[in-house]
């Protein structure tokens, strides 16, 4: 795991939004990465006192939707905000913000601190931000939000405002929902709910109905490995290839420039490889099982094969590659190369793979990526893909 001087935040889960980081010096509006219309939406509603009661986070895993239900609690709670003046909006205070933590207050400096405690699995030891995520059998029962709901009857003791923060609020039991839904329906005057979940549709229709959902996208390659090089977790080059493979999560690039995963590029190399020399149907059988192997090379035959996960990175490591590959065969600038560190390799494939195949093939991937979203089996997946390429 990166050092607390290259990551993001605390929290509860090995996403962006929760890896390690000085939290006092990054849990403001004006420090997070991305999302831009979502934060200045929050940011002038705090300007305005318009901040509605409960709200619905949604989007991918790993892009800062639990970053920014922190840096929204405490600016609800800073004693001293930012404030640009009578106007909703300058450039010039707080990156353009109309609203944001000073981050050096009293308040600001305690949910800083309980944040190093959610780090640690911890409770947050602090009345103003509390945080429900699931527990080890990945669910978020009923009595944990009987606790919490039965402490937003009043003011916090140590806050302007309550924030409750509910992480993979997909993991809500049934129950747990519909014991929330009195609290969305009559909302506590000192308390604000925030559901953070990459997959809302599992919500019940009457919690999704009760709070105005605010929609955050997967970040630009640009934006991660830009991140990646200002916090120091790798060079340039690293952060490009490592940015390419992270489907716009920061989490996910993270653990690829930290090495902690598998490299998919490695992969994705011996797939185009193999599909680079002439041969049969049985060779293109024999390129797509370089897809579904076992992490490690061993096949996929064996009960602890290449998950989902696996095949989706090593075809958006495809993906990658074959974008480079379209440089190269443009004769483009290579400071264009998403994984520079590889221009030998695109070098090798170039001869194979023209400006023609590269379209077809970088069609044909995406294609998979999409079966593969709706549940299509790996193999059929990479079988078909082999032929397409």
């Amino acid at each position: 795991m990166p050092t607390p001087a290259t990551a993001v935040s605390w929290g509860v889960e090995g996403r962006y939004d929760t890896m390690p980081v000085h939290a006092a010096a990054c849990m403001s509006f004006a420090n997070l990465v991305g999302h831009r219309h979502v934060i200045t939406l929050l940011a002038r509603s705090l300007a305005q006192e318009t901040l509605p009661p409960s709200l619905i986070f949604a989007g991918p895993s790993g892009v800062g939707k639990f970053t920014t239900a922190v840096a929204l609690a405490r600016a609800v709670n800073c004693l001293d905000p930012v404030r640009p003046g009578p106007g909703l909006f300058d450039a010039s205070v707080s990156g353009g913000l109309a609203f944001d933590a000073c981050g050096t207050c009293r308040s600001c400096v305690r949910i800083a601190r309980a944040l190093d405690r959610i780090g640690r699995g911890a409770e947050p030891a602090i009345d103003c931000l509390r945080v429900l995520a699931p527990d080890d059998r990945r669910s978020i029962k009923i009595d944990r939000v009987r606790e919490v709901l039965a402490a937003s009857g009043y003011r916090p003791f140590d806050g302007h405002r309550r924030v409750v923060v509910i992480d993979e609020a997909e993991r809500l039991e049934i129950a747990s929902q519909n014991a929330l839904l009195k609290a969305l329906e009559e909302p506590p005057p000192g308390t604000s709910f925030v559901l953070v979940t990459s997959q809302p549709d599992a919500l019940l229709p009457t919690i999704r109905s009760r709070c105005p959902r605010m929609r955050f996208g997967p970040l630009s390659e640009r934006e991660i490995a830009d991140w990646l090089v200002e916090r120091g977790a790798c060079t340039a080059d690293e952060a490009r290839a490592a940015a390419s493979l992270a489907g716009g999560s920061i989490a996910a690039a993270l653990s690829h420039a930290a090495g902690d995963r598998e490299d998919p590029r490695q992969v994705a190399e011996a797939f185009l490889a193999r599909l680079a020399r002439p041969g049969t149907p049985a060779d293109r059988l024999d390129a797509a099982q370089v897809l579904v192997a076992r992490p490690g090379g061993r096949s996929r035959k064996r009960p602890a094969g290449a998950t989902r996960v696996d095949v989706t990175e090593r075809l958006q490591a495809t993906a990658s590659l074959l974008r480079d590959l379209a440089v190269v065969s443009s004769r483009a600038d290579q400071r264009w190369l998403a994984n520079a560190d590889l221009a030998p390799t695109l070098a090798r494939l170039a001869s194979a793979f023209d400006g023609h195949r590269v379209a077809r093939a970088f069609r044909a991937v995406d294609r998979a990526l999409y079966a593969l979203d709706r549940n299509v089996s790996q193999k059929a997946v990479a079988d078909w893909v082999a032929f397409e390429v």
